[in-house]
Order: structure tokens, then sequence, then C-alpha cells
């Protein structure tokens, strides 16, 4: 029987994307001798080591809840494709929201949080919570993106990003090899820090995130950011779900 992918990277059979799982998919690579033939299978590769860096977020995700560091939230949902319990009033807990995420109810989704109220943290806390079920990278908008448009970088800069985090960025053939893996997997982005990129430089960075979109159409991302002030959605189309953490 055919095996189909189904959203975010799982097969049909909703199997998690668990360590042992992609051991067992780099024990075939290596038994068979061939090339990856997924990006499940690329990022099982040890020069990538996925696994292990998302065991440790985890682990200290699990370890900062145990300790009290961090608090699950409940979201209020602003909007969402179809309606939720609740209607106008539907919130979502940390949980809830990764787990509509990785059923795929959302493409593109838009988290807002005030200043200080921790929504960096809650995208910390988020990658660790998907990355055992599906396959997901975190930009900085500002660090990892705008920094590198200002430095005269060719290319996609959020790609370039994501290319630094698997250790392709300065292999020709495992970069192009990773290129056209990522365009066929069903992924999900997390972008930070879009607020502290200069007004000047927004637009930018939106139209890389954008571009990317028309690279990457299986790709499903989500922008933590303040409220917008100057331009709905910081100018990014295409946004169907919009969660806000609740002030202090």
């Amino acid at each position: 029987m055919q095996t189909r992918t189904s959203p975010i990277g799982r097969t049909s059979g909703r199997q998690p994307l668990t360590a042992a799982a992609l051991l067992t998919a780099a024990l075939g690579l290596l038994l068979t001798g061939c090339g990856p033939k997924s990006l499940q299978e690329f990022v099982a590769q040890p020069t990538v080591g996925y696994a292990p860096k998302c065991a440790e977020k985890t682990a200290a995700q699990k370890k900062a809840v145990d300790e009290l560091r961090y608090f699950m939230n409940t979201l209020h949902v602003r909007r969402w494709p179809k309606e939720l319990p609740g209607g106008k009033d539907a919130t979502l807990t940390d949980e809830e929201l990764v787990r509509r995420m990785v059923k795929g109810e959302v493409k593109h989704l838009l988290v807002t949080a005030r200043g200080g109220v921790g929504k960096s943290t809650l995208a910390r806390a988020i990658e660790a919570m998907v990355c055992g079920q599906a396959l997901v990278f975190r930009v900085d908008l500002n660090a990892d993106v705008a920094a590198r448009l200002a430095a005269g970088g060719e290319g996609n800069a959020v790609l370039a990003a994501i290319e630094r985090q698997v250790g392709v960025d300065r292999d020709v053939d495992r970069r192009q090899s990773f290129r056209e893996l990522f365009a066929a997997a069903q992924t999900w982005l997390l972008f930070d820090a879009i607020e502290e990129v200069p007004l000047a430089d927004r637009p930018k960075v939106v139209a890389q995130i954008s571009a990317l979109s028309q690279q990457l159409p299986n790709a499903r991302w989500a922008v933590f950011a303040r409220p917008a002030v100057f331009e709905k959605d910081y100018g990014l189309a295409g946004i169907d779900g919009e969660v806000a953490l609740p002030t202090l």
C-alpha cells in the first residue's frame, strides 16, 4: 500500500515525529547507501542533529514547567479558519493550540502579545512541543533575516537562516538537496521579533516571508509579535488564524 504524506510532515498513519522515527530513517539511509528521499530522512542525518536538539528543547521545556518557571497559557482566539467552541469568546491553551497546529487547521498564524508578556518564551515553548510531532524551524526575523539583508546577503534570508540551522549553508550539493526536499515537505516555521526590525526594513523582511511562501507552498508559519500599530498584520498576507496572550 502506498504511503501518503499527511499534514505537517507525518504519514497518513498519524505517527509522531519521534526520536525513534528519525533513528529509523537514519538507519535506513545507512543500510541502503542512498541519499535522503524526504526532509525527515535529511534531518535524521547525524550531521544535522535534529532529534537530539529537539530532545534538548523538549527536556528544557518540561523542566521549566516542573520548576514553575513556565505556566501554561490561555490564549484568546481572534480569528480561526473555522468556528471554535465558545464562538467569539473562544480560547485555546498552549497544548490545544499545538494540537490544532499539528492537525493542520491553520496555515498562517499570528500570535500577539504586549511587550514583556512572554511571546518569545511562548515561541520557544511551542517549538519544543511541536518538534517531536512535526518538523519545525524557529527564525529570529531581526537577528537572522533583517541583519542578513542589511549586510547585502544574497538569496532568501529566511531560507538562509534555516539552512544555517541544518548545517548546509556552506555545502552546495547538500544545500540543493535540502532545498528540493524542503519544497516538497510540510513543515512549521516560527518567526519571532518582527517588531524589533526597524520600520524602514520591515517591508523587506515581510517580502522575504512572502517569497518563501511561494517557494514552499506546503509550509505553514506562525509569527509571534506585539500587536501591529502601523499596518494590519505587519503587512503579512494570508493570515487565517490569530491568537493573543492576555496581559498580566
